[in-house]
């Protein structure tokens, strides 16, 4: 249940961010991928307590991405707003079972996406300069904060495990 511990120490860090920081309305814009996310964890918990068919998790992974998609987090690559939403769906759940299927060894799946962030960023940074504001970098921050707890925890020999509520 090492998801539990990353899911809980960055819900609790941005609940203390937006009590306490004077970023009014920075992390409001993404309410709706906190709420998607956290069912996403709960998907995988129930996985983790209970045995869920493959089927139904995916079906749950395209219910949320497509919720996720419906609130503005998509894709806009192509002039097709049909194609940009499939593909969107496709990518969220597609990245989803990536790290799903990465969390076969300790510590690739949270050193990967620990990775990810880093890179994520840094691309922020070199394309918007410090002068972003809305929240991004924090939203980074706070993840990869509880992705470093856990995996100090999670490298071999591992002695807490993500499981599907961690890597899903």
């Amino acid at each position: 249940l090492g998801g539990v511990a990353i899911v809980a120490s960055f819900y609790l860090a941005t609940a203390a961010v937006v009590s306490f920081a004077s970023v009014p309305g920075a992390l409001s814009k993404y309410l709706p991928l906190f709420i998607c996310s956290f069912f996403v964890f709960l998907l995988g918990l129930v996985d983790d307590i209970y045995h869920v068919s493959p089927q139904t998790k995916l079906v749950g992974q395209v219910i949320v991405a497509a919720l996720l998609v419906f609130f503005g987090f998509k894709i806009d690559w192509f002039e097709s707003y049909t194609f940009n939403t499939f593909i969107s769906v496709f990518w969220i759940v597609g990245i989803t079972n990536a790290f799903n299927l990465l969390d076969n060894m300790d510590g690739l799946s949270a050193g990967i996406a620990l990775i990810s962030s880093l890179f994520l960023a840094l691309i922020i940074l070199l394309n918007f300069g410090s002068g972003v504001v809305d929240g991004q970098l924090l939203v980074i921050a706070l993840f990869t904060g509880g992705l470093l707890g856990f995996l100090f925890y999670n490298f071999p020999p591992a002695s807490v495990f993500m499981g599907d509520s961690g890597s899903l």
